[in-house]
């Protein structure tokens, strides 16, 4: 049955050969159908089609790299394709292809070719931006491992922290957190990753940040927020007064948020909060972007969106 396939295969690239008047559509067909003997014999016979570009503008390596054929790419390389080739309109390299669809095997045989981590499609993007907007775990740690910049940013700000944040991938997030990704960088707009948290376990990612990079005030007003919102039905009713809720002392707020995790250290929090309003902002919560932003837990989205609805601004 295996000889039977190959035989199919072979036959397939042969077809493909056929259709066409040079070389490089006989090695396109067969990274394609993943016939290797062709491969290598085509490539034996002229080394150089290892490194030439299709009708479409995509070359060999790139195209293993994008379809997740390992053996292919690493007989490529061995023939002397590029791992740092740049495609024309991309400016996307193979490790870029490899990285975007979480061919990590891939991405280990480029790299000890000499793919380069921080190289950057037009896009401005490296490869680790890639495999953490698609949330690809395996990709991102091999990236990580051979030096790749946890915290590049993009042409907008964007780290890989960011994209991995916003699209919701909460393993992208903790390996990113693990390999020194700091939460507490700002993008183009002031917003922290995760500022552009949605889902609830990337939420708790945060939660568990590394030492080195505790938390930010923004992580601090998600994680929160998160909580809270489990809380039990009277919180409103006991401590709509904000004057109440700072002279309070955190045993008091234990009896009101009991169902949710960690209540000890968000009733500390709490309390904190509504100490800083009261006793420097007179008990007003402020309608200036950089005052609300000196606000424990407040960050820059969280300020627009009290300027939306706090006070009607066009700020969201």
């Amino acid at each position: 049955m295996k000889h039977l396939h190959s035989l199919l295969v072979s036959v397939l690239v042969l077809a493909a050969s056929a259709a066409f008047a040079d070389g490089s559509d006989i090695v396109f067909a067969a990274i394609q159908y993943g016939d290797l003997e062709s491969l290598r014999a085509v490539l034996a016979e002229d080394s150089s089609l290892a490194g030439v570009t299709n009708a479409s503008g995509m070359m060999p390596l790139h195209f293993a790299a994008r379809i997740g054929q390992a053996d292919a790419a690493g007989i490529l390389l061995d023939a002397g394709a590029d791992p740092n080739a740049p495609l024309a309109k991309s400016a996307g390299t193979p490790l870029h292809y490899a990285a975007n669809v979480d061919a990590a095997e891939i991405a280990k045989l480029l790299l000890a070719k000499g793919a380069k981590t921080e190289a950057k499609a037009v896009n401005g993007r490296t490869p680790l931006h890639f495999a953490a907007a698609k949330g690809n775990e395996a990709s991102i740690k091999v990236l990580l491992g051979a030096g790749a910049d946890p915290n590049a940013a993009d042409p907008q700000g964007q780290t890989p922290l960011h994209l991995a944040a916003a699209a919701g991938h909460a393993s992208a997030v903790r390996a990113l957190l693990g390999g020194g990704a700091d939460p507490e960088i700002p993008n183009g707009e002031g917003a922290v990753p995760a500022d552009l948290a949605s889902k609830d376990d990337v939420v708790l990612a945060f939660r568990a940040a590394p030492a080195e990079h505790p938390a930010s005030p923004a992580c601090t007003y998600l994680i929160r927020k998160y909580y809270l919102l489990k809380a039990k039905a009277n919180w409103d009713e006991a401590y709509k007064l904000l004057t109440v809720m700072a002279e309070a002392t955190p045993d008091d707020l234990l009896t009101y948020i009991s169902s949710v995790s960690y209540p000890n250290a968000k009733a500390r929090h709490l309390v904190a909060m509504a100490q800083t309003l009261v006793h420097d902002f007179g008990g007003e919560v402020p309608d200036d972007m950089k005052l609300l932003m000196t606000l424990p837990g407040v960050g820059r989205k969280t300020a627009n969106v009290i300027q939306a609805v706090a006070f009607g601004r066009s700020a969201i």
